[in-house]
Protein backbone atom coordinates (compact mmCIF):
# COMPACT_ATOMS: atom_id res chain seq x y z
CA UNK A 1 0.00 0.00 0.00
CA UNK A 2 2.89 2.20 0.87
CA UNK A 3 4.24 1.73 -2.61
CA UNK A 4 0.98 1.78 -4.36
CA UNK A 5 0.29 5.32 -2.68
CA UNK A 6 3.35 6.44 -4.70
CA UNK A 7 2.06 5.31 -7.87
CA UNK A 8 -1.50 6.82 -6.89
CA UNK A 9 -0.26 10.78 -5.59
CA UNK A 10 2.13 10.54 -8.78
CA UNK A 11 -0.37 9.10 -11.48
CA UNK A 12 -3.24 11.23 -10.30
CA UNK A 13 -0.89 14.40 -10.85
CA UNK A 14 0.29 12.69 -14.58
CA UNK A 15 -3.09 12.46 -15.91
CA UNK A 16 -4.17 16.24 -14.66
CA UNK A 17 -1.00 17.32 -16.40
CA UNK A 18 -1.67 15.84 -19.72
CA UNK A 19 -5.35 17.55 -19.54
CA UNK A 20 -3.94 21.20 -19.06
CA UNK A 21 -1.41 20.72 -22.39
CA UNK A 22 -4.45 20.52 -24.33
CA UNK A 23 -4.91 24.31 -24.98
CA UNK A 24 -8.78 23.84 -25.80
CA UNK A 25 -11.72 25.21 -24.41
CA UNK A 26 -12.15 24.82 -20.82
CA UNK A 27 -15.71 23.00 -21.47
CA UNK A 28 -14.14 20.98 -24.59
CA UNK A 29 -11.32 19.33 -22.24
CA UNK A 30 -13.72 18.87 -19.23
CA UNK A 31 -16.44 17.49 -21.56
CA UNK A 32 -13.55 15.27 -23.51
CA UNK A 33 -12.91 13.92 -19.61
CA UNK A 34 -16.59 12.99 -18.98
CA UNK A 35 -16.89 10.88 -22.24
CA UNK A 36 -13.77 9.05 -20.69
CA UNK A 37 -15.28 8.53 -17.87
CA UNK A 38 -18.23 7.12 -19.20
CA UNK A 39 -16.32 4.60 -21.48
CA UNK A 40 -14.35 3.30 -18.65
CA UNK A 41 -17.85 3.11 -16.41
CA UNK A 42 -19.22 1.28 -19.68
CA UNK A 43 -17.09 -1.97 -18.56
CA UNK A 44 -16.87 -0.97 -14.79
CA UNK A 45 -19.61 0.80 -13.44
CA UNK A 46 -18.64 0.49 -9.78
CA UNK A 47 -16.46 3.30 -10.63
CA UNK A 48 -19.28 6.22 -10.57
CA UNK A 49 -19.04 7.95 -7.27
CA UNK A 50 -22.46 7.77 -7.22
CA UNK A 51 -22.89 4.16 -6.28
CA UNK A 52 -21.76 5.19 -2.89
CA UNK A 53 -19.42 2.24 -0.75
CA UNK A 54 -21.23 -0.73 -2.19
CA UNK A 55 -17.99 -2.01 -3.96
CA UNK A 56 -15.77 -1.32 -0.43
CA UNK A 57 -18.62 -3.77 0.89
CA UNK A 58 -18.24 -5.99 -2.00
CA UNK A 59 -14.49 -6.25 -1.54
CA UNK A 60 -15.11 -6.93 2.48
CA UNK A 61 -17.22 -9.57 1.89
CA UNK A 62 -14.23 -10.84 -0.83
CA UNK A 63 -17.13 -11.13 -3.44
CA UNK A 64 -14.36 -11.16 -6.41
CA UNK A 65 -11.41 -12.83 -7.70
CA UNK A 66 -7.92 -11.46 -7.86
CA UNK A 67 -7.75 -9.64 -11.50
CA UNK A 68 -11.58 -8.20 -10.62
CA UNK A 69 -10.30 -6.25 -7.47
CA UNK A 70 -6.77 -5.10 -9.00
CA UNK A 71 -8.59 -4.11 -12.70
CA UNK A 72 -11.24 -1.82 -10.22
CA UNK A 73 -8.70 -0.89 -8.35
CA UNK A 74 -6.92 0.83 -11.44
CA UNK A 75 -10.31 1.15 -13.33
CA UNK A 76 -11.25 3.39 -9.96
CA UNK A 77 -8.07 5.74 -10.30
CA UNK A 78 -8.58 5.89 -13.97
CA UNK A 79 -11.67 6.81 -13.56
CA UNK A 80 -10.97 9.53 -10.36
CA UNK A 81 -7.76 10.55 -12.38
CA UNK A 82 -9.49 11.76 -15.36
CA UNK A 83 -12.34 12.84 -13.56
CA UNK A 84 -10.76 15.39 -11.77
CA UNK A 85 -7.85 16.16 -13.91
CA UNK A 86 -10.20 17.38 -17.07
CA UNK A 87 -11.92 19.88 -14.67
CA UNK A 88 -14.50 18.36 -13.24
CA UNK A 89 -15.38 18.42 -9.33
CA UNK A 90 -14.81 15.65 -6.95
CA UNK A 91 -12.30 14.52 -4.14
CA UNK A 92 -9.97 11.78 -3.48
CA UNK A 93 -11.06 10.41 0.05
CA UNK A 94 -13.49 7.82 -1.42
CA UNK A 95 -11.45 6.57 -4.30
CA UNK A 96 -8.27 6.09 -2.03
CA UNK A 97 -10.46 4.07 0.81
CA UNK A 98 -11.98 2.26 -2.55
CA UNK A 99 -8.84 1.23 -4.09
CA UNK A 100 -7.34 0.42 -0.61
CA UNK A 101 -10.21 -1.98 0.11
CA UNK A 102 -10.16 -3.47 -3.53
CA UNK A 103 -5.97 -3.88 -2.89
CA UNK A 104 -6.16 -5.27 -0.08
CA UNK A 105 -9.39 -7.90 -1.12
CA UNK A 106 -6.89 -9.16 -3.70
CA UNK A 107 -4.22 -9.77 -1.11
CA UNK A 108 -6.63 -11.43 1.15
CA UNK A 109 -7.92 -14.05 -1.50
CA UNK A 110 -4.54 -14.37 -2.48
CA UNK A 111 -3.81 -15.48 1.22
CA UNK A 112 -6.46 -17.28 1.79
CA UNK A 113 -5.06 -20.81 0.97
CA UNK A 114 -1.95 -20.15 4.00
CA UNK A 115 -3.51 -18.13 6.62
CA UNK A 116 -4.06 -19.63 9.94
CA UNK A 117 -7.27 -20.98 11.43
CA UNK A 118 -8.82 -18.05 12.92
CA UNK A 119 -7.65 -15.06 10.47
CA UNK A 120 -10.22 -14.04 7.88
CA UNK A 121 -8.80 -12.85 4.68
CA UNK A 122 -11.96 -10.37 5.06
CA UNK A 123 -9.62 -8.13 7.24
CA UNK A 124 -6.81 -7.80 4.82
CA UNK A 125 -9.34 -4.97 2.60
CA UNK A 126 -10.09 -3.15 5.73
CA UNK A 127 -6.06 -2.42 6.77
CA UNK A 128 -5.71 -2.06 3.07
CA UNK A 129 -8.33 0.70 2.57
CA UNK A 130 -6.50 2.10 5.50
CA UNK A 131 -3.38 1.49 4.76
CA UNK A 132 -3.33 3.35 1.25
CA UNK A 133 -5.31 6.16 2.50
CA UNK A 134 -2.93 7.03 5.73
CA UNK A 135 -0.10 6.76 3.04
CA UNK A 136 -1.37 9.04 0.92
CA UNK A 137 -2.83 11.66 3.56
CA UNK A 138 -0.11 10.79 5.97
CA UNK A 139 -2.22 10.94 8.35
CA UNK A 140 -1.41 8.15 10.18
CA UNK A 141 -2.72 8.00 13.66
CA UNK A 142 -6.52 9.57 12.53
CA UNK A 143 -6.59 6.87 9.74
CA UNK A 144 -6.48 4.32 12.75
CA UNK A 145 -8.88 5.71 14.91
CA UNK A 146 -11.26 6.37 12.25
CA UNK A 147 -11.22 3.33 10.88
CA UNK A 148 -11.53 1.43 13.93
CA UNK A 149 -14.88 3.21 14.15
CA UNK A 150 -16.19 2.88 11.00
CA UNK A 151 -16.43 -1.08 11.79
CA UNK A 152 -16.86 -0.99 15.52
CA UNK A 153 -14.02 -3.75 16.15
CA UNK A 154 -11.25 -2.03 18.65
CA UNK A 155 -9.48 -5.52 18.61
CA UNK A 156 -7.95 -4.42 14.90
CA UNK A 157 -6.21 -1.85 16.37
CA UNK A 158 -2.65 -3.47 16.93
CA UNK A 159 -3.02 -4.53 13.08
CA UNK A 160 -4.16 -1.59 11.86
CA UNK A 161 -1.23 -0.13 14.18
CA UNK A 162 1.47 -2.26 12.22
CA UNK A 163 -0.20 -2.21 8.58
CA UNK A 164 -0.86 1.76 8.49
CA UNK A 165 2.53 2.53 10.20
CA UNK A 166 4.63 0.58 7.65
CA UNK A 167 3.02 1.73 4.86
CA UNK A 168 3.17 5.49 6.06
CA UNK A 169 6.95 4.67 6.49
CA UNK A 170 7.48 3.88 3.20
CA UNK A 171 5.96 6.37 1.31
CA UNK A 172 7.24 8.91 3.11
CA UNK A 173 10.47 8.07 3.09
CA UNK A 174 10.08 7.78 -0.58
CA UNK A 175 8.06 10.46 -1.86
CA UNK A 176 7.71 13.88 0.09
CA UNK A 177 4.57 15.39 -0.59
CA UNK A 178 1.25 13.56 0.43
CA UNK A 179 -2.33 13.69 -2.56
CA UNK A 180 -3.06 16.81 -0.40
CA UNK A 181 0.17 18.81 -0.07
CA UNK A 182 1.64 18.04 -3.51
CA UNK A 183 -1.62 20.07 -5.18
CA UNK A 184 -0.37 22.88 -3.17
CA UNK A 185 3.47 22.76 -4.12
CA UNK A 186 1.94 22.87 -7.80
CA UNK A 187 0.38 25.81 -7.50
CA UNK A 188 3.74 27.57 -6.14
CA UNK A 189 3.21 27.02 -2.68
CA UNK A 190 6.50 26.03 -0.47
CA UNK A 191 6.21 24.56 3.13
CA UNK A 192 9.38 24.96 4.99
CA UNK A 193 10.36 24.94 9.09
CA UNK A 194 9.43 27.62 10.16
CA UNK A 195 12.95 29.45 11.02
CA UNK A 196 13.58 31.07 14.36
CA UNK A 197 15.17 34.28 13.59
CA UNK A 198 16.75 34.24 17.28
CA UNK A 199 17.92 30.60 17.29
CA UNK A 200 20.61 31.75 14.57
CA UNK A 201 21.37 34.85 16.70
CA UNK A 202 23.90 35.12 19.61
CA UNK A 203 23.98 36.85 22.67
CA UNK A 204 27.74 38.80 21.40
CA UNK A 205 25.94 39.58 18.30
CA UNK A 206 23.26 42.09 19.84
CA UNK A 207 24.72 43.26 23.26
CA UNK A 208 25.68 46.56 23.95
CA UNK A 209 29.41 46.53 24.36
CA UNK A 210 30.45 50.14 25.65
CA UNK A 211 28.11 49.40 29.26
CA UNK A 212 27.50 52.58 31.38
CA UNK A 213 28.10 50.99 34.83
CA UNK A 214 27.64 52.66 38.42
CA UNK A 215 29.63 51.80 41.66
CA UNK A 216 28.66 51.16 45.07
CA UNK A 217 29.65 54.04 46.50
CA UNK A 218 27.41 56.03 43.88
CA UNK A 219 24.71 57.54 45.10
CA UNK A 220 21.35 57.71 44.02
CA UNK A 221 21.06 60.80 42.66
CA UNK A 222 23.68 59.86 40.52
CA UNK A 223 22.19 57.16 38.97
CA UNK A 224 18.96 59.32 38.35
CA UNK A 225 21.35 62.12 36.69
CA UNK A 226 22.35 59.00 34.70
CA UNK A 227 19.23 57.52 33.71
CA UNK A 228 17.68 61.03 32.46
CA UNK A 229 21.35 61.41 30.50
CA UNK A 230 21.02 57.74 28.64
CA UNK A 231 17.61 57.12 28.49
CA UNK A 232 18.59 53.98 30.47
CA UNK A 233 16.36 52.52 33.09
CA UNK A 234 18.97 49.88 34.90
CA UNK A 235 22.63 49.77 35.02
CA UNK A 236 25.33 47.04 36.55
CA UNK A 237 27.17 47.48 39.46
CA UNK A 238 30.71 47.05 39.00
CA UNK A 239 33.40 47.07 41.77
CA UNK A 240 37.23 47.43 40.63
CA UNK A 241 35.48 46.20 36.96
CA UNK A 242 33.73 42.98 38.90
CA UNK A 243 29.98 42.35 38.81
CA UNK A 244 28.76 42.67 42.33
CA UNK A 245 25.00 43.87 41.57
CA UNK A 246 22.26 45.52 39.10
CA UNK A 247 20.39 48.62 39.88
CA UNK A 248 17.52 49.77 38.37
CA UNK A 249 14.21 52.50 38.24
CA UNK A 250 12.49 50.53 40.80
CA UNK A 251 15.39 50.15 42.96
CA UNK A 252 15.83 54.03 43.04
CA UNK A 253 12.02 54.70 43.35
CA UNK A 254 11.77 52.32 46.33
CA UNK A 255 14.88 54.15 48.07
CA UNK A 256 13.53 57.57 47.45
CA UNK A 257 9.77 56.66 48.86
CA UNK A 258 11.15 54.91 51.68
CA UNK A 259 13.22 58.47 52.53
CA UNK A 260 16.83 56.80 51.38
CA UNK A 261 17.45 59.95 49.54
CA UNK A 262 21.38 59.95 50.64
CA UNK A 263 21.85 55.95 50.05
CA UNK A 264 24.39 54.73 47.64
CA UNK A 265 24.25 52.49 45.14
CA UNK A 266 25.92 49.20 47.05
CA UNK A 267 23.03 49.60 50.08
CA UNK A 268 19.67 49.50 47.56
CA UNK A 269 21.08 47.28 44.49
CA UNK A 270 20.03 44.09 43.64
CA UNK A 271 22.91 41.56 44.67
CA UNK A 272 21.17 38.33 43.22
CA UNK A 273 21.64 39.12 39.26
CA UNK A 274 20.56 36.84 36.85
CA UNK A 275 23.52 36.88 33.90
CA UNK A 276 24.09 34.99 30.76
CA UNK A 277 27.14 34.38 28.87
CA UNK A 278 27.91 36.00 25.00
CA UNK A 279 27.62 32.58 23.18
CA UNK A 280 24.36 31.90 24.19
CA UNK A 281 21.56 31.80 22.03
CA UNK A 282 18.95 35.35 22.19
CA UNK A 283 16.39 32.85 21.73
CA UNK A 284 17.19 30.90 25.83
CA UNK A 285 18.34 34.54 26.79
CA UNK A 286 14.31 35.50 25.64
CA UNK A 287 12.74 32.60 27.73
CA UNK A 288 15.40 33.45 30.55
CA UNK A 289 14.12 36.79 31.20
CA UNK A 290 10.38 35.89 30.68
CA UNK A 291 10.64 33.34 33.72
CA UNK A 292 12.58 35.36 35.85
CA UNK A 293 10.44 38.69 34.49
CA UNK A 294 13.69 41.14 34.32
CA UNK A 295 13.93 43.19 31.45
CA UNK A 296 17.71 43.46 31.30
CA UNK A 297 20.98 41.68 32.07
CA UNK A 298 24.20 41.29 32.17
CA UNK A 299 26.54 39.57 29.49
CA UNK A 300 29.79 37.68 30.84
CA UNK A 301 32.45 36.05 29.05
CA UNK A 302 32.21 32.78 29.87
CA UNK A 303 31.06 30.48 32.90
CA UNK A 304 34.29 30.68 34.63
CA UNK A 305 34.11 34.26 35.06
CA UNK A 306 30.79 34.81 35.93
CA UNK A 307 31.53 38.16 37.63
CA UNK A 308 33.22 39.60 34.55
CA UNK A 309 30.93 41.88 32.23
CA UNK A 310 31.55 42.43 28.73
CA UNK A 311 28.39 43.56 27.64
CA UNK A 312 24.49 44.45 28.40
CA UNK A 313 21.59 42.79 26.81
CA UNK A 314 18.04 44.38 27.05
CA UNK A 315 14.78 43.64 26.02
CA UNK A 316 14.77 46.22 23.49
CA UNK A 317 17.95 44.90 22.69
CA UNK A 318 16.11 41.67 21.30
CA UNK A 319 13.33 43.83 19.41
CA UNK A 320 15.66 45.90 17.63
CA UNK A 321 17.54 42.60 16.65
CA UNK A 322 14.51 40.77 15.86
CA UNK A 323 13.15 43.41 13.58
CA UNK A 324 16.56 44.07 11.68
CA UNK A 325 17.10 40.28 10.88
CA UNK A 326 13.11 39.52 9.61
CA UNK A 327 14.02 42.54 7.44
CA UNK A 328 16.56 40.98 6.34
CA UNK A 329 15.04 37.64 5.54
CA UNK A 330 12.43 39.23 3.56
CA UNK A 331 14.75 41.02 1.79
CA UNK A 332 16.68 38.14 0.82
CA UNK A 333 14.08 35.70 -0.26
CA UNK A 334 12.87 38.67 -2.41
CA UNK A 335 16.20 38.82 -4.17
CA UNK A 336 16.26 35.19 -4.66
CA UNK A 337 13.18 35.48 -5.65
CA UNK A 338 13.62 38.22 -8.33
CA UNK A 339 17.02 37.85 -9.01
CA UNK A 340 18.62 33.82 -8.50
CA UNK A 341 18.52 32.81 -12.11
CA UNK A 342 20.85 36.19 -12.74
CA UNK A 343 23.13 35.83 -10.43
CA UNK A 344 26.60 33.79 -11.52
CA UNK A 345 28.64 32.08 -8.69
CA UNK A 346 32.50 33.25 -8.84
CA UNK A 347 33.79 30.72 -10.24
CA UNK A 348 32.10 31.14 -13.49
CA UNK A 349 33.04 35.12 -13.70
CA UNK A 350 35.99 35.35 -15.99
CA UNK A 351 38.63 37.94 -14.24
CA UNK A 352 38.85 41.32 -16.18
CA UNK A 353 42.51 42.62 -17.01
CA UNK A 354 42.81 44.66 -13.98
CA UNK A 355 41.48 41.70 -11.71
CA UNK A 356 44.34 39.26 -13.01
CA UNK A 357 47.11 41.61 -12.24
Amino acid sequence: MGLYSIFWIRGFYFIEDLFDRIKYSPVLVTGFGGFLVGIIELWFPEVDGSIGYGPINDSFALKGAVQFFVILALAKFLATAVSIGSGGSGGVFAPSLMQGALLGAAFGVLLEPVLFAGISPNIFAVLGMAALFAASTRAALTTIIMTSEMIGDFNLFIPLLFTVTSAWLVSGTLLYEDIYIYKLIRRGYTFEPARDVLEELEVRDIMTVNVVFVTPSQSIMHVLELMEQTGHTGFPVLSEGRLVGIITEHDVDKAIAEGKRDATVGEICTKDVFTVQQSCPVSLAVRQMASKGINRMPVVESIEEPDKVIGWISRSDILRAYTKAKKFMNVKALEDELFGELIIPDEQVEPTRTEST
